[in-house]
């Protein structure tokens, strides 16, 4: 099988094949199982928890922070321009958007990306996840946090180190996420 995918840094237009069972590491991109995904602006990338752990190893970023978010979520809309602007602040940040919903709604996701020129690179949960958009990202979520169980709504942000030590978590209101940023650069500074 193969699949047809724009990776990010490349011309626009530009597209390349990736076999299903290749897996490219470097430079943050990693393409595990690829499936069919309809992207002609923004490379929209399976993960799941393997890929995930994959990612921070490959990874000479100290912080990540996951956002789950759904582009039909008025507050995570309105939130990711904040998120961008918090963490183009700090140079030891990469952030990953991840989109819990299935594969057979990547369209929205794929419409949604094409609109708006803040996400370059977004995640969409792969078919090991199964359920609703709920499950899937309870899940996902519950995999990289063991202690997010209070955190269910979107979006969740979860920061955390390159050992997947969670740092700071927050759903909805992300407000303390820049103050956050600031103590743990100082911290590290001194």
């Amino acid at each position: 099988m193969i699949c047809l995918i724009s990776v990010f840094g490349l011309k626009a237009g530009t597209n390349i094949f990736f076999d299903i069972n290749l897996s490219w590491s470097g430079n943050l991109q990693t393409i595990k199982g690829a499936q069919h995904l309809d992207t002609d602006s923004v490379p929209i990338i399976n993960i799941n928890l393997q890929v995930f752990k994959e990612l921070l190893s490959n990874s000479s970023t100290e912080y990540h922070l996951v956002v789950l978010f759904a582009e039909w979520c008025k507050p995570c809309t309105e939130s990711i321009p904040i998120i961008d602007s918090i963490s183009s602040e700090f140079q030891n940040i990469i952030c990953y958007y991840v989109y819990p919903d299935t594969e057979k709604n990547v369209k929205f996701l794929n419409k949604y990306l094409h609109n708006q020129s803040i996400i370059t690179k977004a995640y969409i949960l792969d078919n090991t996840y199964k359920g609703n958009v709920k499950r899937r990202f309870i899940t996902f979520k519950e995999q990289i946090c063991t202690d997010c169980k209070n955190n269910v709504g979107f979006p969740t942000i979860i920061l955390m180190d390159k050992n997947m030590k969670i740092l700071y978590r927050a759903t909805g209101d992300i407000k303390g996420l820049r103050d956050y940023l600031i103590k743990l650069n100082a911290h590290n500074k001194s």
